[in-house]
C-alpha cells in the first residue's frame, strides 16, 4: 500500500495485428491509501473505455500494470484488461497515432505528449483528422487530463515527470508537473513524432 504524494507508472498494453502497444502514464496518488491495485481499476474504467470510444475494432487492450514507484517490490498490480475499440472499418498502420500535447500547470517541465494508436481509417481526410470527429478527440483528450478518484477516497492525478533508476536500484521520480489539459493535435506517423 502507498502512501500520500505516491508516483505511480501505469503501462497499458494493447494489441494491433499480433502486435504489442505499449503506452506509459504517470499519476501522483494523493488522500487516504492509495495503491496500484485501485488505480489499475481506475484506468480500465473510465479511461480505457474513453480511449475505445477513438480506436478501432481492431485494438484490443489486454493489461494494465501499475506499480508505485516509492515501493514497487511491494506495491504493484497486473490487471487483465478486456475493452476494445469501438469504431468500425479498416485501420491505419500501427505507426500512425492519435497525437496529444499534455498541457502542464507550471514550467517545471515542457508540455507531454502521448500517442494513441488504433487509427480508424475512416476518421482520417486527406491525410488529416476528420474535423466531424473533433469533438470526439477532444472528450477522449480530457480523459488524459481528468483526475481519478477511488470509491474510497484516494485520488489520482495525471502527471509529466522524469523518473531515473530501475527496479534493483530504485527509483528516482523528479520535475513532477501535473497534466491540465491534453489537447489533441491529429494525427501523427512515427516520421512526424519527434518533430
Amino acid at each position: 500500500m502507498g502512501t500520500e504524494e505516491d508516483v505511480f507508472r501505469v503501462i497499458v498494453k494493447m494489441e494491433q495485428a499480433g502486435e504489442e502497444i505499449k503506452n506509459v502514464f504517470y499519476y501522483f496518488g494523493d488522500d487516504g491509501t492509495p495503491n496500484a491495485e485501485d488505480l489499475a481499476d481506475l484506468i480500465i474504467d473510465p479511461l480505457l473505455q474513453a480511449l475505445d470510444n477513438i480506436q478501432s475494432v481492431d485494438i484490443d487492450h489486454t493489461e494494465v500494470f501499475v506499480e508505485n514507484l516509492m515501493d514497487p517490490e511491494e506495491d504493484f498490480h497486473v490487471e487483465p484488461a478486456t475493452s476494445a475499440g469501438q469504431v468500425t472499418g479498416d485501420i491505419m498502420p500501427k505507426f500512425v497515432a492519435w497525437s496529444y500535447k499534455l498541457n502542464v500547470r507550471t514550467r517545471v517541465t515542457k508540455a507531454g505528449g502521448k500517442r494513441i494508436g488504433g487509427v480508424p481509417e475512416l476518421w482520417i481526410v486527406d491525410g488529416v483528422a476528420d474535423p466531424t470527429k473533433a469533438s470526439d478527440l477532444a472528450t477522449a483528450g480530457g480523459y488524459l487530463a481528468l483526475q481519478l478518484e477511488a470509491p474510497t477516497g484516494e485520488t489520482y492525478t495525471p502527471i509529466v515527470c522524469r523518473v531515473t533508476g530501475t527496479l534493483s536500484t530504485g527509483y528516482t521520480v523528479t520535475h513532477i508537473n501535473i497534466i491540465d489539459s491534453a489537447t489533441c493535435n491529429g494525427v501523427s506517423t512515427q516520421n512526424t513524432r519527434k518533430s
